[in-house]
């Protein structure tokens, strides 16, 4: 493999990802059946994934956390790559078997704590689409952070004594 061959694939995943609810609850109900715990679970509870690669990072976006990891290819071929990935938080596997089905649409396999594999779809968003998202989730953690740390009426007006008193 060239150093050609290996930018060609970085920028075929190079950009943001975001998990494809409604395909892997299919997958899910295929797998391990409707009444499954963690079918049911996905099922109720919308939350999405968002992965942004980088030349050497992965960034996760999950609810209200985010985590970066390193990543490289250490494998490709006409559909698939390999990557190692750095564990964090938001993933515990250290390698990645990317399958792509088209230019806009790649599955990998989970393997959860328990025992159970499955696979996660992810579609790729358009610079719009991510932009729009990471705002949004941006936006949402601020208002939490900020709504956590809003003073009460007694402290504002305290404050405002305060520095009316300067």
């Amino acid at each position: 493999m060239n150093v050609l061959q290996i930018k060609m694939t970085t920028s075929r995943i190079r950009g943001t990802w975001e998990s494809d609810h409604d395909k892997t609850l299919w997958e899910l109900m295929l797998t391990l059946g409707r009444e499954h715990p963690k079918t049911i679970e996905y099922a109720s509870n919308p939350s999405t994934l968002i992965l942004d690669y980088g030349e050497e990072f992965v960034t996760y976006y999950f609810r209200d956390m985010v985590c970066q990891s390193f990543h490289r290819i250490i494998a490709e071929d006409e559909h698939t790559i390999m990557t190692e990935v750095e564990p964090c938080d938001l993933n515990k596997q250290e390698l990645w078997h990317i399958h792509f089905l088209d230019s806009h649409t790649y599955w990998v396999t989970v393997d959860l704590d328990w025992g159970i594999t499955y696979r996660e779809f992810f579609r790729r968003l358009s610079t719009a689409e991510a932009n729009g998202n990471l705002m949004n989730r941006a936006m949402k953690s601020w208002k939490q952070s900020a709504a956590a740390f809003e003073p009460s009426n007694a402290e504002a007006v305290s404050w405002l004594r305060y520095r009316s008193a300067y």
